[in-house]
């Protein structure tokens, strides 16, 4: 149970940085078109 959880937050952890970096091109992006 302590092993899966650990892996819950790890994951979690990635999957909110790799949001965050394509969100952040995302506006980026659309800042520079308008």
């Amino acid at each position: 149970i302590h092993f899966s959880s650990f892996w819950a937050k790890m994951i979690t952890q990635v999957v909110v940085v790799i949001l965050n970096y394509f969100f952040s091109k995302f506006f980026i992006f659309k800042e520079k078109e308008v």
